[in-house]
């Protein structure tokens, strides 16, 4: 299952405002989400949920085509469909051992995320790492994940690209889970937290 880069997120919004640029309703909701229109196509004020239609497929090993299209339960905007939240049932937050201390503060940050963006996921549910942090433990933590894992938010100390590459060659490639990575440097900064959650 693959996600879209920021940049294709852009692109799409660019795309289907001029697509529908004309279409009063149409306007009309994307100015209640926070889209306004200005000399550029589109300034966005607004968060966008970095998911598509396309990272909702059932395996990796069917090819992305076969993945349902973006409609008004499962995809955000583009060319085809408005933005909405999608629904998650059962959503995974990984914490290595380093930062079990902090945990509290970095849930409360998430929580916050959550809900700016309206996201409010049936179950959520934690996997702590206690034996270490290092790529392979990541690794097990992912595939242990319970096969009815919709999404799976993966906390690392700081960056790192070695384990964020294992994390995201094991959750993508073998698992077939949709992850965001975050460092919990970010979600402990008070000044930058609400935007990284």
């Amino acid at each position: 299952a693959s996600q879209v880069s920021p940049n294709d997120r852009v692109k799409h919004l660019r795309e289907f405002l001029r697509t529908f640029h004309d279409n009063r309703d149409i306007k009309a909701q994307l100015d209640s989400w926070g889209y306004s229109y200005g000399t550029e196509p589109v300034d966005i004020r607004a968060h966008v949920v970095p998911m598509t239609g396309f990272a909702f497929g059932q395996t990796t090993k069917d090819p992305y085509t076969s993945y349902p299209k973006a409609d008004v339960n499962s995809a955000n905007i583009n060319v085809t469909g408005l933005a909405a939240v999608p629904e998650i049932s059962k959503m995974f937050i990984i914490t290595p051992r380093n930062q079990l201390r902090d945990k509290p503060q970095i849930l409360a940050a998430l929580r916050d995320g959550f809900e700016r963006v309206r996201l409010n996921p049936t179950s959520i549910e934690h996997k702590d790492m206690t034996e270490g942090d290092s790529a392979n433990h990541y690794i097990a933590a992912i595939r242990n994940l319970p096969p009815d894992t919709n999404v799976a938010i993966v906390i690392m100390q700081q960056q790192n690209k070695e384990r964020y590459d294992a994390i995201k060659k094991a959750a993508s490639g073998e698992k077939g889970v949709i992850t965001q990575v975050v460092t919990a440097k970010l979600l402990l900064d008070t000044r930058k937290a609400r935007a990284a959650a």
